[in-house]
């Protein structure tokens, strides 16, 4: 049914007189069987035929020319049909060859490119390393001159404190003193404690005073520290000052029998950074003892002092008896 709907209209048409034609002539072929059966006169059988025959002449002629039409044009449709058919694929083959040589094209550029980043990335990668290697070149550089500026300034640092170490000392120390002053020096730095000579610009400590015992010790709550109030009133030696201590504690003196030479760092905590009324330098409410032996003594014969009406610190020979004894516990 498909195909006789895609046929034309007119060919349709003659098939179907064609057809009727067709069964008109099987119809008198039947008739004139039944003629002969029957008795019919053989020339009116033969006209009839003749009839038969001008009529199917005349019918079947224009059908014969309509079908050879109608092939004719089937092979036209047909040969156009394959025409197109040939024009369209000839189209979609250069359409595709096109495409293949545009992307081909694409491909080469794309490859360039591809090369041309893959050098500039091994390029790059080189300059980064390069500039890795400076940097660190560089940082390894600037650590060495860190490192020579710490040093630098370390020695800087170290003649500022042998000028001032000389200035205080004379210049005729010998490396065992010399590293003794020093250490001492660095203790009264780190504690910025005042020295007229060694640290000038130390404060000192913010005492909290209190006089206790009738008033014959005083008591350092910043410290910790109980000190006599007066001391031992006159001049002695190293050796004497141990006696005196003894004395003292056997007298319970102040209520307590523990009492000691102070530390070169615990005499220098009483230390004011300005002189009081009686020009000395330390607080007031001590009386006017001005100097005193410490328990740090520099080699068998030598001692460090406190000097409160100087305000400095020194060591001395343990046999002078210019010193003082300020018990501290």
């Amino acid at each position: 049914m498909a195909e006789e709907k895609d046929k034309p209209l007119d060919r349709q048409i003659k098939e179907a007189e064609l057809a009727k034609l067709k069964a008109e002539t099987t119809d008198l072929e039947k008739r004139s069987k039944q003629a002969r059966v029957m008795g019919v006169p053989l020339v009116q059988i033969l006209f009839g035929g003749i009839v038969v025959g001008f009529v199917l002449l005349n019918y079947i002629q224009p059908l014969v020319n309509l079908t050879r039409d109608i092939n004719t044009k089937e092979k036209e449709y047909d040969r156009i049909e394959f025409s197109l058919k040939n024009k369209i694929l000839q189209a979609r083959a250069d359409t595709l060859k096109q495409l293949s040589e545009s992307l081909k094209i694409e491909q080469a550029n794309l490859a360039v490119l591809n090369d041309s980043l893959s050098r500039e990335t091994t390029a790059l990668a080189q300059q980064t390393k390069k500039a890795q290697l400076d940097l660190a070149s560089v940082q390894k550089r600037i650590s060495v001159l860190n490192a020579q500026e710490i040093e630098l300034q370390a020695t800087i640092e170290s003649e500022k404190v042998r000028v001032i170490i000389t200035a205080a000392f004379g210049g005729s120390l010998d490396s065992e003193t010399y590293a003794n002053v020093l250490e001492k020096y660095q203790m009264i730095k780190a504690k910025n404690y005042y020295d007229k000579r060694l640290n000038p610009d130390g404060k000192g400590i913010d005492h909290q005073f209190q006089l206790q015992s009738g008033d014959s010790v005083i008591f350092d709550a910043a410290t910790g520290l109980t000190w006599q109030q007066s001391g031992s009133g006159y001049g002695s030696s190293y050796a004497d000052a141990e006696d005196y201590l003894k004395k003292i504690n056997a007298e319970t003196y102040g209520g307590y029998k523990d009492w000691r030479l102070p530390t070169l760092e615990e005499a220098m905590s009483l230390m004011e950074p300005s002189a009081n009324e009686k020009g000395l330098y330390i607080d007031a409410r001590f009386n006017d003892t001005r100097r005193i032996w410490t328990a740090d003594q520099y080699a068998a014969s030598r001692a460090w002092v406190v000097n409160f009406n100087s305000g400095i610190c020194y060591y001395d020979v343990i046999d002078v008896n210019d010193f003082h004894v300020r018990a501290v516990r």
